[in-house]
């Protein structure tokens, strides 16, 4: 790893634990200003930052760049999903709930909240699009495989969800989902042609990157401060199995596919960003869902925490492994 890029990890660093040390400071304030701040990011910081950088991208992206991100994409998020049911199945340790929580920890990695930041502080900012084009595609798989995962594996059981229903539950989540309107709106600007906006948000687009990039590291080490050893104890083969899925599994699919991949610009960047995307820790997103379908939410929050500690260990692993695999 040469000298500026150590510069870039530490700085990188610095700002999460500057997020520990206040999660620290917060004590018993710490779970609502998390909260807080999640729902921040979520429903504004995020939003603007999409469409800045859809509507004031310079480089020029083809069909074919998109499609091999969300063929990544579906490849990680089908085989992580299937095996870890299938495996899970007959296990008499693990509860029905539990088994939700495990799918959506090992089926959607923290692209937004924790591949950005790096993106930008290692990368390029254009390079964002990759994290946005596989959040998106994500998200619709969340919107409706995974409502109907969820639903299957709560604590309150519900009636089975019929087609029609499902379309109804991907509209009202995508629809509801700031993000996704970003992108919705940034789309429109762009087939519209209406450029002007572009010019006119430009000069903002390092500024917001910076608040985001930042906002999100902090968020990240404000995670880190909640974790209680006594409670990683209590979930530790639950965790080393999301460990095992998120990083391994996930790695192992993706290099499978990745001698197939060829980008039309940036093509080692974008598969040393898709590496570290596909092994990343599990989404902060995971906890809230596992709240409202009622699964094991204590677990999907110690996952988040424990698993963003051990891929954060490991990234200068990571950084220098996508430098001898893509060059």
């Amino acid at each position: 790893m040469d000298l500026s890029l150590l510069k870039d990890v530490s700085i990188l660093y610095a700002f999460i634990f500057a997020g520990f040390i206040i999660g620290k400071l917060l004590k018993g304030r710490l779970n609502r200003t998390r909260t807080t701040l999640t729902k921040i990011l979520i429903n504004l910081i995020s939003p603007i930052q999409i469409f800045t950088v859809l509507t004031t991208n310079t480089t020029q992206l083809d069909f074919w760049f998109v499609f091999q991100i969300i063929i990544v994409m579906f490849a990680v998020f089908t085989v992580n999903s299937t095996s870890i049911l299938y495996y899970l199945k007959n296990k008499e340790w693990v509860t029905d709930p539990q088994r939700g929580t495990h799918f959506l920890n090992v089926a959607f990695p923290n692209v937004m909240f924790f591949t950005i930041p790096l993106i930008l502080t290692l990368f390029s900012e254009e390079l964002t699009v990759v994290s946005v084009f596989y959040a998106s595609s994500a998200l619709v798989l969340r919107g409706s495989i995974g409502i109907m995962i969820c639903e299957k594996y709560s604590r309150e059981q519900k009636e089975e969800i019929t087609k029609k229903q499902m379309v109804i539950n991907l509209l009202k989540s995508l629809f509801t989902f700031m993000p996704f309107l970003a992108i919705l709106a940034a789309v429109i600007v762009l087939a519209t042609g209406q450029t002007q906006i572009g010019d006119a948000i430009f000069p903002l687009k390092g500024i917001v990157n910076e608040i985001a990039s930042d906002t999100s590291l902090i968020l990240v080490g404000m995670v880190l401060a909640g974790l209680k050893i006594q409670e990683v104890k209590e979930y530790k083969k639950h965790i080393f199995l999301v460990a095992f899925w998120r990083i391994i599994i996930s790695f192992l699919v993706y290099i499978s596919i990745a001698y197939f991949l060829e980008f039309s610009v940036y093509d080692k960047e974008v598969k040393r960003i898709l590496l570290i995307i596909v092994c990343g820790p599990p989404a902060v997103f995971n906890v809230i869902f596992s709240i409202y379908f009622k699964l094991d939410e204590k677990f999907a929050a110690i996952a988040v925490a424990t698993i963003t500690l051990i891929v954060l260990i490991l990234l200068p692993a990571f950084l220098a492994l996508g430098e001898i695999l893509f060059v």
